[in-house]
């Protein structure tokens, strides 16, 4: 895990605290974070996207599928 993340806050659209990061994922090629795990805060609505949202592989390599299902998650395509 990438530690320069870690602990990080984590802000929705609107700049409200969703929760800190927790555990930092990179893609197939490259040393670059691509996508970052989040532990929430209490109730909010964006803890429920969060919550909602594509879990990635334990060997914290993305692969083009998985992102590009967080991806359609998020509506980022």
């Amino acid at each position: 895990m990438d530690q320069q993340w870690t602990n990080r806050p984590v802000v929705d659209e609107h700049h409200a605290r969703v929760g800190k990061v927790t555990d930092v994922f990179f893609g197939e090629v490259g040393d670059q974070p691509e996508w970052a795990a989040v532990k929430t805060g209490l109730l909010a609505y964006s803890e429920r996207t969060v919550k909602g949202a594509p879990k990635p592989p334990r060997d914290h390599i993305l692969t083009p599928a998985v992102a590009d299902e967080a991806m359609s998650y998020y509506n980022l395509n």
